[in-house]
C-alpha cells in the first residue's frame, strides 16, 4: 500500500493525477479482494492506509490528507500537497 501510495503522490505533483486516492481503487492496484472484506477488516484497511499518510505528513513529504466521503461511507482520502495542510482526522 505504502509503494502505491507514493506512486500516486508522485504523479499528483506531476500534475497528471487528481489529488483523491480511493479506497476502491487503492484496493484493487493492491490486489485486495474488498467484496470479501467484512466492515471491521475494511476498517483496519483505512486505519493502515492513515497511519501510511501520517508518516508521510510527520516527514513533510505531504502536505497532509482529509478522507472523502460520499453519502455516509468514506470512500478515499484528498492528498494536500502545500505546506498549509490539515491534518486527517
Amino acid at each position: 500500500m505504502r509503494d502505491y501510495l507514493t506512486g500516486e503522490i508522485e504523479f499528483m505533483r506531476g500534475g497528471k493525477r487528481s489529488e483523491t486516492i480511493l479506497y476502491s481503487r487503492l484496493f484493487e492496484k493492491c490486489e485486495i479482494d474488498e467484496s470479501g472484506l467484512a466492515q471491521a477488516q475494511r476498517n483496519r484497511k483505512r486505519t493502515q492506509i492513515k497511519k501510511i499518510l501520517e508518516a508521510f505528513t510527520e516527514n513533510g513529504y505531504i502536505g497532509g490528507y482529509e478522507e472523502t466521503k460520499k453519502g455516509r461511507t468514506y470512500n478515499g482520502v484528498k492528498i494536500i500537497l502545500n505546506g498549509n495542510a490539515r491534518k486527517g482526522k
